[in-house]
């Protein structure tokens, strides 16, 4: 199991009892995901937030949001395998620190 977390914007405020939803089991084409740690970026701002799994099925971010009638605007991975952009510009790559290479054996 790998650990990825996703920045997302959605198209709207994301509802609390949905927010429960995607923290539970859920069921997509009828496929279980596993749950989802969800956090928001700013308290009273509840459209961007990180969402963290460990499965990453083929667009499993936008169906799982899509289920409960949000449009993801914006998605982009921010940590995978615990390596973190950190600042990292669009486009930009750096090489791996050792003990960055140690954590993926």
């Amino acid at each position: 199991r790998i650990h990825k977390t996703y920045y997302v914007e959605l198209s709207k405020p994301l509802e609390e009892k949905h927010r429960l939803k995607l923290c539970e089991v859920i069921k997509l084409d009828g496929i279980r995901t596993a749950p989802a740690k969800i956090k928001f970026l700013k308290k009273s701002d509840f459209h961007k937030l990180y969402i963290s799994i460990y499965e990453g099925k083929n667009r499993q971010i936008h169906n799982m949001f899509e289920h409960y009638g949000y449009f993801v605007r914006e998605l982009m991975r921010v940590e995978y395998a615990g390596l973190k952009l950190d600042g990292l510009k669009e486009g930009r790559w750096r090489f791996l620190t050792a003990e960055e290479v140690s954590k993926l054996k």
